[in-house]
Formats: structure tokens, C-alpha cells, sequence
């Protein structure tokens, strides 16, 4: 269970890249400026889509390490303090995990495509 929860984040990272590259080696078929522009922004789209799974796979393998931890600690809190540094351990990933959501949601990443598709005063929204 400990090597998988190593290996498959790891695993998971090394195939993006894998994908990344095939994606980002396709040839444009774009006539126009208009579609070589949507064709980058679509591309740059499923590339940013495509970083999710090794970003939930990297969450999701400590949680499922900790939770098949604390499944086998024997007895509760004051008797086995094992039990409260799992809980502790679990919480602080999701901390961890509900600060990143934050910070990503904040800094708004959908605005750059408009700015740079169709400029400041061409349709782009703040």
C-alpha cells in the first residue's frame, strides 16, 4: 500500500508529460489567425484539464493511505495517540488541499485566455 501510494502519483505525472508532449507535438491545421488562436487556447485548455489527474491521484493517495492506516489502529484517541496523529494527518492534507482550490480559484486563470485571444477592450471580461 505504501510503495502504490509513491509509485501511482508518480506514475500518474510521468504519463502526463507522456501525453502533454503528443498533444503539444501535433501539427496546427489553422488557417486564419482567429483559428490558430482558438486552436492554441482549446490545446492550452486540455492541457491544464489533463494536469487534474495527476494532481486528485496525488491527493486521493495520501488520504487513501491514511484512512487504510487508521483502519488498523486498534482503539481510539486517549488509549493510542497513532489514531490522533492520523486524524491530524488527514486534516492537514485537506487543508493543504483546500488552500490550493483557493489560490487557483483566485487567481482566475480563464482571464488570460480572453486578454490574450481578443485583448483588453475586445470583448475580454476582468
Amino acid at each position: 500500500m505504501f510503495v502504490l501510494a509513491a509509485v501511482v502519483p508518480a506514475a500518474a505525472v510521468v504519463l502526463d508529460e507522456a501525453v502533454a508532449r503528443r498533444v503539444l507535438a501535433t501539427p496546427q491545421r489553422a488557417e486564419t489567425t482567429l483559428e490558430l488562436a482558438w486552436d492554441d487556447a482549446l490545446r492550452a485548455r486540455a492541457l491544464r484539464d489533463m494536469v487534474t489527474v495527476p494532481l486528485t491521484v496525488g491527493l486521493l493517495a495520501p488520504l487513501v493511505l491514511l484512512g487504510a492506516v487508521g483502519d488498523g489502529i486498534v482503539g481510539g484517541w486517549p488509549e493510542n495517540p497513532a489514531s490522533g496523529l492520523v486524524s491530524g494527518l488527514m486534516f492537514l492534507v485537506l487543508l493543504v488541499a483546500l488552500a490550493a482550490c483557493v489560490v487557483s480559484l483566485a487567481q482566475r486563470p480563464e482571464r488570460y485566455f480572453r486578454q490574450r485571444l481578443w485583448g483588453a477592450g475586445q470583448g475580454a471580461r476582468p
